[in-house]
């Protein structure tokens, strides 16, 4: 399967296959004992890395923020940590750690690899992790109180009659179904909202 056609592919990357499925493998006897002690080594340099560098202040008073400023060619005035720097597009790992004062840094690149990316991508993978827990709860959703859409408030004819044709047992079934968009799905929660204050 391509990573680019999956659904969450934030989550499902090429870069973090090893991270997701070492430990799966290994449980099912597929990785031997050296792919394995290399994977938890990354897993430790990525831990130990992350925590050193999320655990280097820069305050103002504390260091000459301008020098920073001067080194990296940024603009900054706030408190953060050097970890917090890696979010910018200009600064990347190995010229974070060139810096004297957040150096010398790790020599596995792929535990520096994905320090980089993890702290790029942050809040964009926190929003898909939020994504991928609506949707299962979507699917917890069920829709068997629903005799009849027409009964549901502000769906479109051609919902109804989708809805009432392929009768979804869930919420995330219904949104799966060509045709019925996130406006749709919301009338339906809605409705169960009420449904369910009324028993």
């Amino acid at each position: 399967m391509f990573t680019a056609r999956a659904e969450y592919r934030l989550i499902l990357r090429e870069d973090n296959a090893d991270l997701r499925l070492t430990n799966i493998a290994k449980n099912f006897g597929l990785i031997d004992d050296l792919r394995w002690n290399r994977y938890n080594q990354k897993l430790l340099n990525i831990k130990n890395e992350s925590c050193r560098l999320n655990n280097l202040p820069i305050k103002s008073k504390l260091y000459q923020i301008n020098t920073l400023n001067n080194f990296f060619g940024i603009k900054i005035n706030s408190e953060f940590t050097a970890k917090n720097l890696l979010k910018r597009s200009e600064i990347n790992y190995s010229k974070l750690v060139s810096f004297e004062y957040f150096g010398p840094g790790i020599q596995d690149s792929e535990a520096s690899e994905q320090i980089e990316i993890q702290e790029k991508y942050h809040g964009y993978i926190v929003r898909q992790k939020k994504e991928v827990q609506r949707q299962l709860n979507n699917e917890r959703t069920f829709l068997l109180k629903i005799n009849d859409y027409k009964n549901v408030k502000g769906l479109s004819n051609e919902v109804i009659s989708k809805l009432n044709f392929y009768k979804p047992h869930s919420v995330g079934q219904a949104s799966r179904i060509s045709g019925i968009t996130p406006a749709a799905i919301s009338l339906l929660l809605i409705h169960l909202k009420k449904i369910s204050s009324l028993l």
